[in-house]
């Protein structure tokens, strides 16, 4: 299954926008909780770590998109 996920595409619609960054945010301070393949499409640069440098890899990809 892990084969398919996107990375940055936290909702898994197939489409990377600001909903994913809404949700990466909810995530990042703690205001909503995220299933084992929303936390491996979360992780944009790939340190194990979700944070503001994903988030902001993420918005990087969507305006360059």
């Amino acid at each position: 299954m892990f084969e398919d996920i996107t990375l940055g595409d936290v909702n898994f619609d197939s489409s990377l926008d600001v909903i994913d960054i809404v949700l990466l945010v909810s995530y990042i301070i703690g205001s909503s909780e995220f299933n084992q393949n929303q936390v491996i499409a979360s992780d944009l640069n790939e340190d194990n770590s979700i944070d503001v440098l994903d988030t902001v890899s993420l918005i990087n990809i969507i305006l360059n998109q």
